[in-house]
């Protein structure tokens, strides 16, 4: 889709969202992330594992 001339526009800008909702130690995904979990896991695992996720996600589509 980021290749695509229709649909790479949009595509970038989902990913800049994504980005900046899931990979930053306080950023407002990561937050709801580990909110979700309470009781659950340590929410310093679930942060730094839902960042990781991200990270591994945004590589395997070649936008890092």
């Amino acid at each position: 889709m980021l290749a695509d001339a229709r649909a790479g526009g949009v595509t970038r800008e989902a990913l800049d969202y994504f980005r900046a909702l899931y990979t930053g130690a306080d950023a407002l995904g990561v937050a709801l992330v580990r909110e979700a979990f309470v009781g659950l896991e340590n929410p310093g695992i679930i942060g730094a594992s839902t960042r990781t996720l991200a990270e591994e996600l945004l590589t395997a589509v070649g936008s890092r």
